[in-house]
């Protein structure tokens, strides 16, 4: 199957840019905690 693409501006990938940063980030906080629920929403933002 192919790899599905489309055309972006740039002000459209500066954008998912940043909301990538934003899971990266929360992921990052996450990680620290003891609880488990945390971790697996730590491991789901650094996939997304």
């Amino acid at each position: 199957m192919p790899a599905r693409t489309r055309q972006m501006t740039s002000v459209e990938v500066a954008a998912r840019r940043n909301e990538a940063v934003a899971y990266l980030e929360a992921a990052r906080l996450l990680r620290t905690s003891d609880a488990q629920a945390d971790w697996k929403v730590c491991g789901s933002n650094a996939v997304l």
